[in-house]
């Protein structure tokens, strides 16, 4: 908004000219309803799902992540997978950070898995799954 300039005689030579102007800034804030900052979803697969007791590190087991997603972040995925098993004789066979991995145990106890996976801005997720023993 502005206003013209005025001019305002008063007595003598003096002359006092006066000019207002006002800015208005406005702020718009749209929700959508959606919280951007949620966490993925982190799934497990185990195949297969038991091992023998006392199998001695004979049958691989495949830990699946594929499932896993980030519904509000990368349209392409965009996620890091770690793996953990809890069973210090445990052997992988590669690197523990594909969506896929193979591990061998000993079958000595039912080991607990672990995958956490991650996005790009670090929200995190993390699964659990147990590794059942069948009996010989």
């Amino acid at each position: 908004m502005s206003l013209r300039p005025r001019a305002l005689a008063l007595a003598g030579a003096l002359t006092l000219t006066l000019t207002l102007t006002l800015t208005l800034t406005l702020t718009l804030t749209l929700g959508c309803g959606i919280d951007l900052a949620r966490p993925p979803i982190a799934r497990i697969r185990l195949s297969p799902t038991a091992v023998p007791q006392g199998d001695g590190y004979a049958t691989a087991v495949t830990l699946d992540g594929t499932a896993s997603r980030d519904d509000f972040g990368d349209p392409d995925g965009g996620l890091t997978y770690g793996w953990t098993v809890d069973d210090p004789g445990a052997r992988f066979e590669g690197p523990v950070t594909g969506s896929t991995v193979r591990v061998r145990v000993p079958g000595d106890t039912p080991p607990g898995v672990r995958l956490t996976v991650r996005t790009a801005d670090g929200r995190a997720a993390s699964a659990t799954a147990r590794l059942a023993l069948t009996l010989p």
